[in-house]
């Protein structure tokens, strides 16, 4: 009965850790920075793969331009969570580039 217990704690444990993310969570994501659009309106977006791709506010042109094509990390507040058309929004507090 006690292992049933136990394996039934850790499989909620887990669901809970897979939870999407919600406004105001603090993340800390890898991928890729990429600048979508055109100069000068261009966009930070951090790819993590094919499917996911967060764009993120708050991020210097001059180092978003640095980091390009980089593999980074960023850290940050959700600001917008995935809507049909619209990417994610982390507002980014932290971003370093990564090994």
């Amino acid at each position: 009965m006690r292992e049933l217990l136990a394996v039934l704690l850790s499989v909620l444990a887990l669901a809970g850790c897979n939870a999407a993310p919600r406004v105001g969570d603090t993340l800390t994501l890898h991928g890729t920075l990429v600048l979508k659009g055109n100069a000068p309106r261009t966009t930070p977006v951090l790819v993590r793969s094919d499917t996911e791709q967060w764009e993120l506010q708050q991020v210097q042109d001059a180092t978003a331009t640095a980091l390009q094509n980089r593999k980074v990390r960023a850290s940050g507040i959700v600001g917008r969570t995935p809507q049909q058309g619209l990417l994610p929004v982390l507002r980014v507090t932290a971003l370093a580039p990564q090994p």
